[in-house]
């Protein structure tokens, strides 16, 4: 059964300025599988975070994955779709403002995570139909302090990640274990190391490993030790990859 709860909280604007940061909506909505809403213009900034589940959210003509711990971030003019996953379906809760504090957040990517409880307090409210506009201002900047607060040091965090890995390459590492350490989202710490380093952190990992393993080459170890040394418990993985990446078996290589 779908739930679905909604206010309207312009109302209680009066008295404010053209110039403020305006809370307008907000809700939450327990979506039916596959449930999907769009395509649809907004005339206010909207966020959606996903309290759980997961889907879809199309903007731009690029369609995003969002799942627990996600925001997805709505501005003024975009053509929007967001459908619910079929076999898990978000519950999500939103809040919507307006006014010229709001431009910033189109600076933001469009899918972020959301470490904070504040849009669990908004569910809580909405549900209680409380609609009092300070109340949710106070909350908008909130979201906006823990937004650009993360924003602010995404360029550190990858900066930490690529040394982490070239520490640690010959342990076993992967993408979930690496987001994991960072207390990151998987999703979201893939798409800011890309975005910075023009690589994925897999792509980064299987570098640096190759590289470490043709140093090794060089000087004097055999296959088996190159390979155990540069993160590849297996031979064979690791001789497949070496030749992918450097045109030529490892054998081929330590002869040169």
């Amino acid at each position: 059964m779908r739930k679905h709860k909604i206010y309207d909280i312009t109302s209680d604007n009066t008295g404010r300025t053209s110039t403020d940061l305006l809370p307008t909506v907000l809700g939450e909505e327990e979506c039916l599988p596959s449930h999907s809403f769009g395509p649809y213009i907004r005339e206010y900034f909207l966020i959606h975070y996903c309290i759980k589940g997961k889907g879809t959210f199309c903007v731009n003509g690029k369609t995003h994955e969002v799942g627990q711990g996600e925001i997805f971030i709505i501005c003024p003019g975009q053509v929007t779709v967001y459908t619910a996953d079929a076999d898990d379906p978000w519950h999500y809760a939103w809040i919507g403002f307006s006014g010229k504090e709001a431009e910033r957040i189109r600076s933001l990517a469009p899918v972020m995570p959301y470490h904070a409880e504040t849009f669990l307090r908004v569910a809580e409210f909405a549900r209680m139909g409380v609609t009092n506009c300070e109340i949710y201002l106070s909350h908008i900047y909130e979201i906006f302090y823990y937004l650009f607060s993360d924003r602010s040091t995404n360029s550190d965090v990858c900066k930490q990640v690529k040394d982490y890995i070239r520490l640690n390459y010959m342990q076993e590492l992967t993408v979930e274990s690496i987001s994991s350490r960072f207390t990151l989202n998987r999703r979201y710490l893939s798409r800011i190391f890309k975005a910075k380093y023009g690589v994925t952190i897999k792509e980064y990992i299987v570098s640096v490993r190759v590289s470490k393993a043709a140093e090794f080459l060089a000087a004097g170890y055999n296959v088996s030790e190159a390979a155990l040394m540069s993160g590849y418990p297996d031979q064979f993985a690791f001789s497949k990859m070496f030749r992918k990446v450097m045109g030529m078996s490892p054998s081929e290589y330590r002869k040169k």
